[in-house]
């Protein structure tokens, strides 16, 4: 089985951070790209610090808020604060609405 190729971020861009599969997938929150991002190279740089501090994270298990975290603080990421609306669902209007 081949690998994906890595996501490349250009500076600039909005993007979501999601993870989990199925019924557990979840957007973790909206970031812009501070500077262009290569996803994999980013990765290595997280897992070799992170193993350097706790040895198991890197081959054990992988935490998604601590990779998140590394990405704001060394200046790859700006979280963005963001609303969500709701606009209805199975056909209905939202409920906000007096439709």
């Amino acid at each position: 089985m081949s690998k994906r190729q890595s996501p490349f971020i250009k500076a600039g861009k909005l993007l979501a951070l999601s993870r989990g599969a199925y019924s557990d997938y979840c957007v973790d929150g909206f970031h812009v790209a501070l500077r262009d991002i290569d996803f994999a190279a980013a990765l290595d740089e997280y897992l070799a610090e992170a193993q350097a501090k706790e040895p198991w994270q890197a081959s054990d298990y992988f935490e998604c808020d601590k990779f998140t975290a590394f990405l704001i603080r060394g200046g790859y990421l700006l979280a963005v604060d963001y609303s969500e609306v709701h606009l209805g669902d199975y056909g209905q209007t939202p409920n906000w609405c007096d439709k």
